[in-house]
C-alpha cells in the first residue's frame, strides 16, 4: 500500500495505539486509565486488559501522585522528566506526554512506560562488583585491616569533615620490635602469625571511630579522633602491654612478641596530616633506640 493510500486509511485512533509497539496507556486528569495497549498487557503483573476504568492508584500510589504532578507540570507549560517507577518490586521507566485540546489544555496523558527490572539488577551487581574491588584495593589481605592507600585516604577525608571544628586527634605508629629477626629465624608463617595477632589486639582495644591501618611491612598507625596525647598515650601504653602478653604459634614454634609505638597529636589543618604521622614515626624510632617495647611521644 502507497504512502497517500496509507494516509487515506480510517484508522482510528484506538487502532494507531494498539498497533504501537512501545506499552502505553492513556490516563485522564481524574487518573483514571481510558486506555491500553497491548504491549502494556503483555508486561504482565498489575498491568491487565480490564485496567480502562480502573484508577492509577488502585495500581500504585506513588504512580497516582506522580500524574497529578505532571498535570500541574502541563499546565505550566513544563517538559516531565522522565522517572522510574517500583511497583511490587519491579522497577518501571515512566515517560509522559500531554494530550490537549483545541484550547491546549492538557484533558488526559499519554503515559509509555519500560521494565528495567533486568538493568537495575545488572546496575546493582555492578555497584556492590565495584564496592567488593574497592575494599579490595584498600584493604591489606593478611589482616583484613585497611592497607596504606586506605588508611591514608580514610583519615585524609576525615581530617577534611572536621577541618572547621579544629579537630584535635592522636596518631599511633607501631612497629614490631625484631620482626626480620623472626621472620628469618622462624619463617614467614610466623612471621604472618605475629602480624594477624597484633593486627588483632590493636583492633580488640581501639574504639569503633578510631581508624586501623597496616601501613608497611610491620608497622601499623592508628588515627584517634578527638583524642588529645594523653588519652592516646595510655591507650598506647595498653596496647603495648596487650601486645607483650601475646604468645603467637607456628609450626610448633611460640615467642614473644613487643612493639615499640610512637605518639603524635595534631589539630585540624593547623599542622599537616603528615607532619604529625612524621612526628609519630620519629617518636617510634625513639622507643625502639631506646631497646624498643615502650611508647615515647611528642606534642
Amino acid at each position: 500500500m502507497e504512502y497517500n493510500e496509507i494516509l487515506n486509511e480510517h484508522i482510528t485512533i484506538k487502532e494507531l495505539f494498539e498497533a504501537m509497539p512501545v506499552a502505553l496507556a492513556l490516563v485522564n486528569r481524574e487518573g483514571e486509565y481510558l486506555l491500553v495497549n497491548n504491549a502494556l498487557v503483555s508486561l504482565g503483573g498489575v498491568f491487565h486488559a480490564n485496567l480502562i476504568g480502573q484508577k492509577i492508584g488502585e495500581i500504585s500510589p506513588i504512580a497516582e501522585l506522580n500524574s497529578r504532578e505532571d498535570f500541574k507540570l502541563f499546565d505550566a507549560g513544563i517538559e516531565v522528566p522522565d522517572h522510574e517507577l517500583t511497583i511490587n518490586g519491579d522497577f518501571f521507566q515512566v515517560s509522559v506526554s500531554p494530550l490537549r485540546d483545541n484550547q491546549g489544555y492538557a484533558i488526559a496523558e499519554m503515559v509509555a512506560i519500560t521494565n528495567i527490572s533486568k538493568i537495575k539488577k545488572i546496575e546493582t551487581q555492578l555497584y556492590e562488583t565495584n564496592k567488593k574491588l574497592v575494599l579490595l584495593s584498600n584493604q591489606d589481605p593478611l589482616t583484613a585491616l585497611l592497607n596504606a592507600r586506605g588508611f591514608y585516604e580514610t583519615i585524609g577525608n576525615l581530617i577534611e569533615e572536621e577541618a572547621d571544628e579544629q579537630m584535635v586527634y592522636s596518631v599511633f605508629f607501631i612497629d614490631i620490635d625484631r620482626f626480620k629477626q623472626i621472620n628469618d629465624t622462624y619463617g614467614h608463617q610466623m612471621g604472618d602469625a605475629v602480624l594477624v595477632q597484633t593486627a588483632g589486639v590493636i583492633k580488640a582495644l581501639c574504639r569503633d571511630n578510631d581508624t586501623i591501618g597496616r601501613v608497611g611491612g610491620d608497622e601499623f598507625s592508628v588515627f584517634l579522633p578527638k583524642t588529645a596525647y594523653k588519652e592516646a598515650y595510655l591507650l598506647a601504653e595498653a596496647l603495648r602491654a596487650e601486645i607483650e602478653r601475646l604468645i603467637p604459634v607456628a609450626e610448633d614454634a611460640s615467642l614473644k612478641i613487643t612493639v615499640s609505638i610512637g605518639v603524635a597529636e595534631g589539630k585540624g589543618k593547623s599542622i599537616s596530616l603528615m607532619d604529625v604521622q612524621s612526628k609519630a614515626d620519629c617518636a617510634m624510632y625513639t622507643a625502639k633506640r631506646k631497646s624498643g617495647n615502650q611508647v615515647s611521644g611528642v606534642f
